[in-house]
């Protein structure tokens, strides 16, 4: 499922389908891991 929000989320534990900005399974708690990844800055070495 597509929202305007983004895709849903699955949950590797139950496989229950979660809005974007769940955090946690709304079906069996686990926490949710998202795979998309951060945009992050540059990286300076020191």
């Amino acid at each position: 499922m597509v929202s305007e929000e983004g895709p849903a989320i699955e949950c590797a534990k139950c496989g229950a389908e979660n809005p974007p900005q769940a955090r946690f399974c709304g079906s069996c708690g686990n926490l949710l891991v998202s795979t998309l990844k951060r945009e992050e800055g540059p990286v300076h070495s020191l």
